[in-house]
């Protein structure tokens, strides 16, 4: 299996690890810097690339973790989701309703395995809340969040 990253920052590093655990290799590493696309790809044993373009055509993935920053997004993701391979997106899917239709959209298209990683998608709370709310009308939510500072997850 040929695992991909676009975007190789802080996020992108918590992934590959959880990968590592779980003994899959990284194949290629794409970032706009390429100071770090190359950092990151040595330390991986991986490809460094800067353009998803040129990694999506010659590497052709079967697995793309993209990584952004939310701000950063312009068309990688639905790059990746057109290339075939299945996908992770870390949140936010877009920071536009035009986009995230869009990515929803050729997402569908291409029939993918596909996820958003989410925070706290698959705690215990979420799926309490989510079942006293089920069935009910709800005009608006309040929530706190609290977490350690720094750049990594627990």
């Amino acid at each position: 299996m040929k695992i991909a990253f676009i975007g190789a920052g802080g996020i992108a590093g918590n992934y590959r690890n959880s990968l590592k655990k779980l003994g899959r290799p990284i194949a290629t590493i794409c970032d706009v810097n390429s100071d770090r696309a190359d950092q990151v790809a040595a330390q991986e044993n991986a490809v460094a690339y800067t353009d998803h373009h040129e990694m999506l055509a010659k590497e052709k993935p079967d697995v793309i973790f993209t990584c952004i920053p939310p701000g950063a997004h312009t068309t990688q993701v639905i790059d990746a989701a057109k290339s075939g391979a299945a996908l992770f997106v870390a949140k936010p899917v877009a920071i536009d309703l035009d986009t995230a239709l869009r990515t929803r959209d050729t997402i569908e298209n291409a029939n993918l395995i596909n996820q958003v990683g989410y925070m706290a998608r698959y705690s215990d709370l979420t799926e309490k809340v989510r079942k006293m709310v089920v069935g009910r009308e709800v005009a608006m939510g309040f929530g706190r969040f609290m977490c350690r500072m720094g750049s990594s997850h627990p």
